[in-house]
């Protein structure tokens, strides 16, 4: 199956970004991505949409894009025209993900320390198929009940609320 990556932009109301600096990305990437957004604020907490199973065909290129969302600014709002901030967590949208195998579990675990490496960005994965929950709760990157490398959550919603309190 070939693997097509969105990302699109979830409403946080609160303005308080992660003060971490980054290096950007290529223009290109940046560019990609910026025009992904539309120029909608993320308030920190791009969505990156996965639409189809995670295996070793593919888990390179969604590692990647993970890593180009860690070192882009995005618009955020309250900090006036035209201003940016990293993202201080990324929220990966996995309901079309049917399943995973391990050589993309150990691609989440690289991307895991490079997103840690800039800047502390947290990893959180929403609307997760009962068997992908499964296979990254086997592998330890998902904790029941929290505390994982990487977070879950039911919704994006429950995961934005998640990442407003934790402000």
């Amino acid at each position: 199956p070939h693997l097509r990556l969105t990302l699109t932009s979830q409403p946080n109301p609160n303005p308080n970004p992660n003060p971490h600096p980054h290096p950007n990305p290529s223009p290109n990437q940046a560019a990609q991505l910026t025009s992904l957004m539309q120029g909608y604020a993320t308030n920190g907490l791009p969505l990156l949409r996965l639409q189809s199973p995670l295996f070793y065909a593919n888990a390179a290129q969604v590692r990647n894009a993970i890593e180009v969302i860690a070192y882009t600014l995005f618009p955020v709002s309250g900090h006036g025209e035209g201003g940016l901030a990293p993202p201080r967590a990324i929220l990966v949208h996995m309901h079309a993900v049917t399943s995973i195998d391990s050589s993309a579990v150990h691609i989440l675990e690289q991307a895991c320390d490079a997103i840690k490496n800039a800047g502390e960005i947290q990893l959180a994965v929403v609307a997760v198929k009962p068997a992908v929950l499964k296979a990254l709760t086997v592998s330890g990157l998902v904790k029941p009940g929290g505390g994982g490398r990487i977070l879950a959550f039911d919704s994006v919603d429950k995961a934005a609320t998640y990442f407003l309190k934790a402000q």
